[in-house]
């Protein structure tokens, strides 16, 4: 036999749930990292005039391609790249960072030839493609 608390309406009860889900309400989104080794590889230059930055920075049409490509082998029509200062700048006025980490090293430039796969993995987390970044809604 269930046992029921009959002094919680179905109303009450999806309201009180409700409460409880905005109040956690978290999500982890994944950004490119303006400040990537892919970036630095192809314009170290650019890269290093652009640090500090908060703003998104457009990808060319070689960096889209090099990101991301449709099933023709198209690439996306933009694609920006941002800093971890910049995400939270953007994501202040309306949500709490819980963390944000940096990941994924491929073998752009055949990279994985000239340096081994145990050390890209320990650069992963200071040179990464991506930024995750672990978000909570400010109710």
């Amino acid at each position: 036999m269930m046992n029921v608390d009959n002094s919680e309406t179905p109303s009450t009860y999806i309201d009180n749930k409700n409460k409880d889900f905005w109040n956690e309400l978290c999500g982890t989104i994944m950004v490119f990292n303006a400040f990537s080794y892919r970036k630095f590889i192809n314009n170290p230059i650019s890269v290093l005039m652009k640090l500090g930055t908060t703003t998104p920075i457009s990808g060319d049409s070689k960096e889209r391609a090099a990101y991301d490509k449709n099933i023709t082998g198209q690439e996306n029509p933009f694609t920006d790249f941002i800093s971890k200062k910049g995400m939270m700048k953007i994501t202040a006025p309306l949500f709490e960072i819980l963390d944000v980490y940096k990941e994924n090293v491929d073998s752009y430039k055949y990279i994985n030839r000239i340096v081994p796969r145990k050390i890209l993995l320990l650069l992963g987390p200071i040179f990464g493609l991506d930024l995750y970044v672990h978000l909570r809604k400010i109710i």
